[in-house]
């Protein structure tokens, strides 16, 4: 028994319309969710972590406006690899899947994953040496944590089967030449 094309088209549309609308939400709560946190928590209480030895500093208000910028700046590839994705599943929720736009689109998605990755990698040298603003020392902490790796892995996995999905691309095009 095969399964009917057109069913799994129309299921591969519902589907996208969904993920593309999820990747929307995501684009807009992230930059959200980064200025509520720095500013809705605003307790005296709220402090920085600086350096291994737990010693927290208090944050201005400056250092709050200035967190919020540099939040902002490193969600940047996170939130183009979105919009990227996003465009991806409207063009799968159109009933186009195989078009040489959806694999630029899957491969530029990996390469914002990929950035992501390293903006990651570079923001906690930079936050360490702006949570020790104002006191008489500098710690610069580097790090690596799996939080870095998810997209590091998922942006060279993205590429890759953008690549693979170009080739079957043009062997299909090359195919149907012939046919």
């Amino acid at each position: 028994m095969t399964a009917d094309p057109s069913n799994a088209l129309s299921r591969l549309e519902r589907t996208s319309r969904r993920l593309a609308d999820l990747f929307s939400v995501l684009v807009i709560t992230i930059p959200l969710f980064s200025a509520f946190s720095v500013f809705a928590l605003d307790t005296p209480n709220f402090r920085a972590r600086i350096g291994w030895d737990h010693v927290t500093a208090p944050i201005s208000m400056s250092q709050r406006v200035i967190f919020v910028l540099f939040l902002l700046l490193m969600s940047v590839p996170t939130l183009v690899a979105f919009l990227k994705l996003r465009a991806l599943f409207l063009l799968y929720a159109q009933g186009v899947v195989f078009a040489p736009r959806n694999v630029m689109l899957l491969r530029r998605a990996g390469l914002w994953l990929l950035w992501s990755a390293a903006f990651g990698f570079l923001s906690t040298p930079l936050l360490s040496i702006f949570g020790s603003w104002g006191t008489s020392w500098r710690n610069i902490r580097i790090e690596l944590s799996s939080d870095m790796l998810l997209p590091l892995i998922a942006g060279g996995t993205v590429y890759a089967i953008a690549h693979v999905m170009d080739l079957a691309r043009e062997a299909e095009e090359e195919r149907a030449q012939f046919v």
